[in-house]
C-alpha cells in the first residue's frame, strides 16, 4: 500500500496552516484580536486545547504558533461555509490525479457542525499526504498551488529522446500577500519562546524557517485509540521563510519513543532539508 496516496488520515494541527490561510484570505482574521484559550463549547461538545487550562488570552497569530484548537474553532465560526469553500480550493476531498494506483479522495465534513469545527484543527477530516503537500505548495509559492510529481523525466534507452516534466499549476487558492503573511505566522512556531511549539527545535543555521507542528489522536474504524503510542505526530517546515525553496512534511505514526521526543526525532529529518 502506498501511504502517500492510498490511505486517508486525520492530519491534526498541521491543518491549522490552511485554517489560518483561509481566514486571512477571506478577511476573517485580525492578527491582533484576542480570544480566551482553554476550551470552547460547540453544540453539545466541549473542545479543549492541548493544554486544557489554556494559556489565557492570546491573539490569533499566537494561536497558530501555540497550536490552539479553540482559536481555530473561532476562526472556522467566523468563516462559516467559506471554510469548506477554501478546503475545496486547496484540493481536499478530491484526487490530486497523481497517476498512482488507488488514490484516495479523503473526505471534507459538511453535515455535522461539530465535525466541521473539528476539521479546522485537523480532526474529523480525511486527507492524503499528497493532498497536504499540494496544499502546502500554495503557501510556499505565493498562493500558486502545484501538483505533486514524482517523475522528473523519462529518457529513451539510446538517450536520444527525453521528456521532462516541469511544474504544473493546479490553482490559486489564496492571494500572494496571504501566503506571505502565513509564512510569517509560521515562523513564530520556531522563534517565539513563549508560544512556539517548535521553538529552538526546527532551526536551521543561517536560514529562517517557517513551521507548524501537529499531534493527532488516531481513529481506527471510527474508534478512538487510547494507547500511549496511538498518535500521529507531524511537522511541516518551509525554508527560507522569505522565499521558500523547500517544503518538508514529516509524519510519524504510532512511534515508540524512549529517550527522545517526537519533535526531536522529526527534526532530525526536517532540519536536513
Amino acid at each position: 500500500q502506498n501511504l502517500l496516496v492510498e490511505t486517508a488520515y486525520e492530519p491534526g494541527s498541521t491543518m491549522k496552516v490552511f485554517t489560518v490561510a483561509s481566514a486571512i484570505d477571506s478577511g476573517n482574521l485580525n492578527e491582533n484580536e484576542t480570544f480566551q484559550s482553554g476550551s470552547i463549547k460547540v453544540y453539545d461538545t466541549t473542545i479543549n486545547d492541548w493544554q486544557v487550562e489554556g494559556k489565557g488570552m492570546m491573539t490569533y497569530r499566537q494561536a497558530l504558533a501555540w497550536s490552539s484548537n479553540v482559536g481555530m474553532v473561532h476562526l472556522e465560526q467566523k468563516m462559516g461555509t467559506t471554510w469548506q469553500e477554501y478546503l475545496n480550493k486547496f484540493g481536499f476531498g478530491k484526487s490530486t490525479n497523481s497517476g498512482l494506483s488507488n488514490e484516495a479522495t479523503g473526505v471534507i465534513p459538511d453535515t455535522n457542525p461539530v465535525d466541521t469545527a473539528m476539521s479546522a484543527f485537523g480532526q474529523a477530516i480525511g486527507v492524503t499526504n499528497f493532498q497536504m503537500m499540494q496544499g502546502f505548495t500554495a503557501i510556499a509559492n505565493k498562493g500558486t498551488m502545484l501538483k505533486p510529481q514524482f517523475v522528473k523525466k523519462i529518457t529513451t534507452a539510446d538517450g536520444k529522446d527525453e521528456k521532462v516534466y516541469g511544474p504544473v499549476e493546479v490553482g490559486q487558492p489564496i492571494k500572494p500577500e496571504t501566503a506571505t503573511k502565513v509564512l510569517e505566522f509560521m515562523e513564530d512556531t520556531v522563534t517565539d519562546p513563549v508560544y512556539g511549539t517548535g521553538y529552538d527545535i526546527y532551526n536551521i543555521d543561517g536560514v529562517n524557517v517557517s513551521a507548524k507542528t501537529g499531534t493527532a489522536q488516531i481513529f481506527d474504524q471510527g474508534v478512538l485509540m487510547t494507547g500511549p503510542n496511538d498518535y500521529l505526530y507531524s511537522v511541516v517546515t518551509m525554508a527560507p521563510t522569505e522565499d521558500p525553496e523547500y517544503i518538508m512534511y514529516v509524519t510519524l505514526k504510532e512511534p515508540t519513543i524512549t529517550n527522545e521526543s517526537a519533535s526531536t526525532l522529526m527534526a532530525e529529518i526536517a532540519n536536513g532539508m
